[in-house]
C-alpha cells in the first residue's frame, strides 16, 4: 500500500511554528548574553488576536550592537529601554504553545485517530520552523521520521494504547535535543504529552535513555516516576488515570 505525505497549513500550525522560532531564538540569546528579559507582542501570545503576522520579539537595547543569533522566520525584533507596553515575557510561551496545540493540533489528530483504529494507518504530524506542517502515514510503528528539525512532533496510536513507546521517547529525544516543544501521543479517547518548560538540559537527557529502557521492560510505574524527576520536560496526560 502506498502511503502518502501531505502539507498542512492553518492558523494554529503556522502559530505554533512561529512560537517555536520565538522560544529558540530566546534561549540562544539568553545562552549567548546571559539575560533573560526578553518580551513578545502581546497579540501573538493572546493567539485568537493575532492576525497571522510577524511576532514583535523586544530585547533590551543594550545588545543593540552585538551580536545576536541569525533571525528566524516570522520574528520582527525592536529594542527596549523601558519594558514594553502590551508585551509578555518569552518563558510564557512553553505553557501557551501547550495550549494552543491542545485546543488545536489535538483535535485534528483525533480525527485521524480514527483511521488508525479502523485501518491499521497510522499519523505523524511534524510542525517545522517553515511555518508549516508534514502530515506521514504508515503501518501501525513504521512512520519514518524524516531527518528535519521539528518544533512539535505528534502521533497516533490506536485506542487505547496512549503512552509513549520505547522507540517513541528516543524519537523525542531527538526533537527535544534540537529545541523541539511538544511530543505526543494521540488516540481517539486519550493522549500523552510531554512538552519542554525550559532548556532541555543532559540530565533529563539521560534520565529519558532510562524511561526509554524501563519502557522498554514493560515497567511503566517504574517510567512514570522518572518523568516525576525531569526538571525541563513535563508529562500531561488526557482522557487517562494513573492508577
Amino acid at each position: 500500500m502506498k502511503k502518502e505525505n501531505f502539507i498542512v497549513e492553518n492558523k494554529s500550525i503556522k502559530w505554533l511554528a512561529i512560537a517555536g522560532n520565538v522560544i529558540s531564538f530566546c534561549e540562544d540569546l539568553m545562552e549567548i548574553h546571559g539575560l533573560n528579559t526578553f518580551y513578545i507582542s502581546e497579540d501573538f501570545y493572546e493567539y485568537h488576536s493575532w492576525n497571522g503576522g510577524q511576532v514583535t520579539v523586544y530585547i533590551p537595547q543594550a545588545l543593540k550592537n552585538r551580536r545576536l543569533p541569525p533571525p528566524k522566520e516570522g520574528l520582527k525584533i525592536l529594542f527596549f529601554s523601558n519594558e514594553p507596553h502590551h508585551a509578555i515575557l518569552w518563558r510564557s510561551m512553553y505553557e501557551r504553545a501547550l495550549e494552543v496545540f491542545m485546543n488545536n493540533v489535538i483535535p485534528l489528530l483525533k480525527d485521524k485517530a480514527r483511521v488508525t483504529d479502523m485501518k491499521h494507518i497510522e499519523y505523524m504530524l511534524l510542525i517545522i520552523p517553515k511555518k508549516i506542517g508534514v502530515l506521514l502515514e504508515g503501518e501501525i510503528d513504521k512512520v519514518r521520521i524524516p531527518f528535519i528539525k521539528a518544533y512539535v512532533m505528534a502521533h497516533t496510536h490506536p485506542s487505547p494504547h496512549c503512552f509513549f513507546s520505547h522507540k517513541d521517547i528516543i524519537s523525542s529525544l531527538d526533537i527535544f535535543s534540537n529545541q523541539g516543544l511538544i511530543s505526543a501521543v494521540i488516540t481517539t479517547t486519550c493522549s500523552a504529552i510531554m512538552y519542554r518548560v525550559d532548556d532541555f538540559t543532559v540530565d533529563d537527557y539521560e534520565r529519558l535513555i532510562i524511561i526509554s529502557n524501563l519502557i522498554k521492560k514493560d515497567k511503566i510505574k517504574d517510567a512514570l516516576l522518572e518523568f516525576n524527576k525531569l526538571n525541563s520536560i513535563k508529562l500531561s496526560f488526557i482522557g487517562a488515570k494513573i492508577i
